[in-house]
């Protein structure tokens, strides 16, 4: 081995430890079995999460059409028949990925409109909140004003 590929572990480890003293950090702390996880790519948010849908969205506008084409690795005797199963099979497959393309296009402008129109849903709560609390400041304004005319009109007209 060269100078340049061995590792002084004692000296990573009394590091480690002295960052460990330095933050304050004791084994009473969390163990690797009480952190939560990822949840798998295949289970589901059933509840609504405006970040999940935005990074749904993204991926999916990134990340929506597929090639059938992708290079061919190996040996040259493994890529020439992939290549012969390749041109074999492409009058099947091609068809095949441009209509997966051209529904995978529309499943990814149909997330990007939903998290759009999420937006725009949160922009009109904003102000249908901004609105509403308007709406209690002119009716308490309403009943000062009828109270006031109330009290004009029991005085006869002169001023209270």
């Amino acid at each position: 081995m060269d100078n340049k590929s061995n590792v002084d572990i004692d000296k990573i480890m009394s590091e480690i430890r002295q960052k460990i003293k330095d933050e304050g950090l004791t084994s009473s702390m969390l163990s690797f079995e009480e952190i939560p996880l990822d949840k798998p790519s295949s289970e589901l948010d059933i509840d609504y999460n405006p970040y999940i849908l935005k990074q749904s969205a993204e991926l999916l506008c990134s990340q929506n059409q597929l090639t059938p084409n992708k290079p061919i690795e190996g040996n040259p005797l493994v890529r020439l028949m992939k290549k012969v199963i390749r041109k074999l099979t492409q009058f099947y497959v091609v068809p095949i990925v441009l209509e997966q393309n051209t529904l995978n296009f529309h499943y990814a402008n149909a997330v990007s409109q939903l998290y759009c129109f999420t937006q725009e849903s949160e922009k009109l709560n904003i102000r249908l909140s901004e609105l509403e609390r308007q709406h209690i400041m002119d009716e308490k304004r309403i009943t000062e004003l009828e109270s006031r005319l109330r009290e004009l009109e029991k005085s006869g007209g002169k001023e209270v």
